[in-house]
């Protein structure tokens, strides 16, 4: 297997969700996506969203699933391995700016 290549936000938006598939199999991750939330200049979230799609993370389409973080921003995540990665939880935390 070949790691998959990165994927950015928009300028002016942050990760605020994930959307996987995981085949067929219902086993593994084979097809991710990030879920991009645009921020306002107070920083408050502007309700547009973009999904940006993990080049070379799979095509499957089957068994979908998704999480979001309800307010913030997705700070990192935790994955469950064993054979592969079959889970992640995300970690989300309050959208701050820098003084």
């Amino acid at each position: 297997a070949a790691a998959s290549q990165r994927a950015h936000c928009p300028d002016g938006s942050v990760i605020g969700g994930i959307r996987v598939h995981r085949g067929s199999s219902d086993k593994l991750f084979a097809n991710v996506s990030f879920l991009c939330f645009e921020i306002g200049p107070d920083a408050m979230g502007t309700g547009v969203e973009t999904r940006v799609d993990v080049v070379g993370s799979g095509t499957a389409t089957a068994n979908q699933d998704s999480a979001r973080c309800s307010t913030g921003v997705m700070a990192t995540t935790v994955p469950r391995l064993g054979a592969g990665v079959d889970a992640v939880i995300p970690m989300c935390a309050p959208l701050r700016c820098a003084p």
